[in-house]
């Protein structure tokens, strides 16, 4: 019997290889411990998705465009909207 597929993305997942200094989630909880923030890697994901979805429902309500929850979190996980938040965001540094 084969493995269960699982959920496919359209887009794919972000991946780190192509953003200098990136870390993963792994090495984001722990650069977390090392400053007394006990956080796993699974909330550490947990943490940036809802980032994310903070910041595409207020982009999604001024451009008319999805407003469920379902919807605005399956933004927040597109890796095409992290790659430009984080390109926003190294823009103002």
């Amino acid at each position: 019997m084969s493995m269960p597929k699982g959920k496919k993305f359209d887009n794919g997942y972000c991946s780190i290889a192509t953003i200098p200094n990136a870390k993963n989630y792994k090495q984001i909880a722990a650069a977390c411990n090392e400053r007394g923030i006990k956080i796993g890697p699974s909330n550490a994901r947990n943490v940036l998705l809802s980032a994310m979805k903070k910041i595409a429902k207020p982009i999604c309500e001024e451009n008319n465009l999805a407003s469920s929850d379902d919807e605005i979190m399956s933004i927040a996980k597109n890796p095409q909207f992290q790659m430009s938040v984080a390109a926003l965001i190294k823009e103002i540094e």
